[in-house]
């Protein structure tokens, strides 16, 4: 696990694409387990809904491997 386990939220911006991918809420607390759910919104929350299951994992993963 590479954040923090007692933070709640975790904003991130991407500097090649802000807004994406921007907020990430700590699961660890609830689950008990590392887990991150990932958020995106206003206009680019309307767009990544366009994209494929597989092209949101990538996309998120990239995130998550760049915020690490």
């Amino acid at each position: 696990m590479f954040w923090n386990p007692d933070v709640d939220v975790i904003n991130w911006i991407d500097p090649n694409n802000p807004g994406l991918w921007a907020m990430w809420v700590n699961g660890y607390k609830a689950f008990g387990t590392p887990t991150l759910l990932g958020f995106n919104a206003s206009s680019v929350a309307r767009e990544v809904a366009t994209w494929s299951d597989s092209a949101v994992i990538d996309s998120a993963m990239s995130a998550l491997r760049r915020m690490a």
